[in-house]
């Protein structure tokens, strides 16, 4: 037996229709270098009949060295025909030295009433709908922690304090910070004297904590308004100074809009370092 030919089938099992009607595509290969004839043949093996194959086209064939041919095999078997498993190959021999030079093609199987081709390979595992769960699954997780109330703050007593430290305690709390000066003479400029809510209460953060704060009084002897003798009541001013930097401030010499004036403190380290007065007239004095 040569081994001129290779022969493969495309469906090795393949189902019939319901009039018993199929048909298998067979690759039959010249692996050699030359050129020559070659014929198929059909071989029913079983119970499989001759009568019930055919080969589509011609069964003997011109093959190019190395070229290969394509060969559909027609299947019909007859109604009645007794339900069950058939079989049957294609031969190939060369014409011109049949007895050496042939092949014998592999089994096909066909299904006569009953089901023998390979189940369809399974689908993919959708990946996709891994990828949605997971986003459906973190939507959810932020809308509750949305919803959910924000983390209770135990108000720490600030009484007594000075407002610099007051400030870093709360808002290392991560609380808010509101601070209201007044003169009460009692405490040092700077101290903290009330606070709502009180200490112990239980707030969110993000919350404000209202502070009463100390306040410092500033003498300003002398001080003259744009119009001399017209200006404020007593040649003087009573301005908190609890802050840092720079700060306007707007203060009426008789109560009224007629003599407003705003006055820029700049305050270090809870001492009054220059202070400056406008009015709608003009710049006013100016002390360092």
């Amino acid at each position: 037996m040569g081994s001129v030919f290779i022969i493969t089938a495309v469906d090795p099992a393949v189902d019939l229709d319901r009039e018993g009607k199929g048909e298998v595509q067979v690759t039959v290969s010249n692996t050699t270098t030359r050129a020559f004839h070659g014929s198929a043949k059909l071989v029913p093996l079983g119970d499989t009949l001759s009568t019930w194959l055919s080969v589509e086209g011609k069964q003997e064939r011109h093959f190019a060295p190395k070229s290969t041919q394509q060969f559909v095999v027609k299947i019909v078997v007859p109604l009645g025909t007794p339900g069950g498993k058939y079989c049957f190959r294609l031969d190939m021999a060369e014409m011109d030295n049949p007895d050496e030079n042939f092949t014998e093609g592999p089994d096909v199987y066909f299904g006569v009433g009953v089901s023998i081709a390979p189940p369809p390979p399974p689908k993919p595992f959708p990946w996709w709908t891994v990828v949605v769960v997971a986003g459906v699954l973190l939507l959810g997780t932020l809308i509750i922690w949305a919803l959910l109330p924000a983390e209770k703050v135990q108000v720490p007593d600030m009484v007594g304090k000075s407002i610099l430290g007051a400030k870093r305690t709360l808002q290392k709390a991560k609380l808010k910070v509101y601070e209201q000066p007044q003169i009460t003479g009692i405490k040092q400029p700077g101290t903290v004297l009330e606070q709502e809510p009180v200490a112990g209460t239980l707030i969110s953060e993000g919350d404000t904590v209202f502070l009463l704060v100390e306040g410092k009084v500033i003498k300003t002897e002398g001080l003259q308004g744009p119009q001399g003798p017209q200006g404020p009541p007593g040649n003087s001013a009573v301005i908190p100074c609890n802050w840092e930097g720079a700060k306007w401030l707007s203060h009426g010499w008789d109560g009224s809009n007629a003599w407003n004036v705003g006055m820029r403190i700049t305050c270090d380290s809870g001492k009054v370092k220059h202070f400056e007065w406008i009015t709608k007239e003009g710049v006013g004095q100016v002390r360092n």
